[in-house]
């Protein structure tokens, strides 16, 4: 029988489950459900974004277009000048503490339905290259000082570890969980798994386009392409959501779904 203060999953998670440890595993404690928190990561910024744009072309900073579609901004610019920058440099610490938060979600989700050694070491490397991003994502915002005073190669190296590192983690994401999909039927969403395969294509189509245009000399194409990464990266959090709502909940869980073997 599972223990009683494991976190609710289906049934199917617990059966046939090797035992891994005698100890139990380190608590987590998080106030909001992890489904809300994985809604946040991708809402938030993608307001945060708009917004600044907004102020910074009405400002005259950025010139008018629909950035996606256009070269007139990339997303660093929307929150270089003030009064913008002021709103876009507290909100990306807001942003980067909730991927942060996010990111150990999910390596407590992979944690908990882990069957094998193999499989928690698959998930503490999602969660360390998603916090890592996190980490970087801040490093490289705090670079930002103006357009004189901004340190650009110390930004652009944060930037680059950025969407490198939550790329492989987004990618690692879609591929265990294609693992949960098969070996725990109905524990992963099948429109879940769908919008992750979806966004993670998305994201790589993105990446060779770009490194295609560069090697051609056509550097315009960073901007739209920033954009669009962006976004694509902010929705494969919804996909989380999916995956958790009903399954974790607001309160005290376990990372690691362990037995002890023998009495308590």
């Amino acid at each position: 029988m599972p223990r009683p203060d494991t976190p609710c999953r289906r049934d199917g998670a617990m059966k046939d489950r090797p035992e891994r440890s005698q100890t139990a595993a380190p608590q987590m404690v998080t106030l909001v459900s992890p489904a809300r928190m994985a809604v946040l990561a991708a809402l938030v910024p993608a307001i945060l974004f708009v917004l600044t744009y907004v102020m910074a072309a009405i400002n005259g900073h950025v010139g008018w277009c629909m950035p996606p579609a256009g070269t007139c901004t990339d997303i660093t610019h929307t929150g270089l000048q003030p009064p913008e920058s002021f709103v876009f440099r507290v909100g990306m610490v807001i942003v980067c503490g909730i991927l942060f938060w996010v990111w150990r979600l999910a390596g407590a989700w992979f944690s908990i339905q882990a069957d094998t050694d193999s499989a928690s070491r698959r998930a503490r490397r999602i969660m360390v290259l998603g916090m890592t991003a996190s980490m970087a994502l801040l490093f490289s915002e705090l670079m930002l000082q103006g357009s004189e005073e901004t340190a650009w190669i110390l930004h652009s190296l944060g930037a680059s570890i950025y969407f490198l590192c939550a790329y492989a983690a987004q990618v690692l994401a879609t591929i265990e969980s294609g693992r949960l999909a098969q070996r725990v039927p109905g524990l992963i969403p099948d429109r879940s798994l769908r919008w992750k395969r979806w966004i993670v294509g998305g994201q790589t189509l993105i990446l060779l386009i770009v490194i295609v245009g560069r090697l051609l000399g056509i550097r315009e194409i960073g901007r739209p392409a920033q954009w669009i990464g962006s976004y694509l990266m902010l929705a494969y959090y919804l996909s989380f959501a999916l995956d958790w709502r009903g399954r974790l909940e607001a309160g005290t869980w376990f990372r690691d779904a362990t037995r002890r073997q023998g009495p308590d």
